[in-house]
């Protein structure tokens, strides 16, 4: 979709969230899936900002304070240790 959506490298931020969040679900591992939200997610949310999406924007900020919320919630070792069920 992002050659069909081209409007310059800036397009290309939408398309990396979108690759490392899948590789990241592709996992069992709560600590992997964290961590490919916490890369993904900024890259959509800088999109947003750029393309003046303010709803995308906050959104996307809101599932940035989610994911950082479970982590603390969690603690980053504990989502580690096992597999999610």
């Amino acid at each position: 979709m992002t050659v069909y959506t081209w409007a310059g490298w800036i397009s290309l931020l939408p398309l990396a969230s979108v690759d490392i969040t899948t590789i990241g679900y592709w996992t069992n591992n709560a600590q992997k899936i964290r961590l490919s939200q916490l890369f993904g997610s900024p890259c959509t949310l800088v999109y947003d900002l750029l393309m003046r999406s303010w709803g995308g924007a906050m959104s996307e900020a809101i599932t940035l304070v989610s994911i950082i919320f479970s982590i603390y919630r969690f603690g980053w070792t504990n989502m580690g240790e096992g597999q999610i069920k």
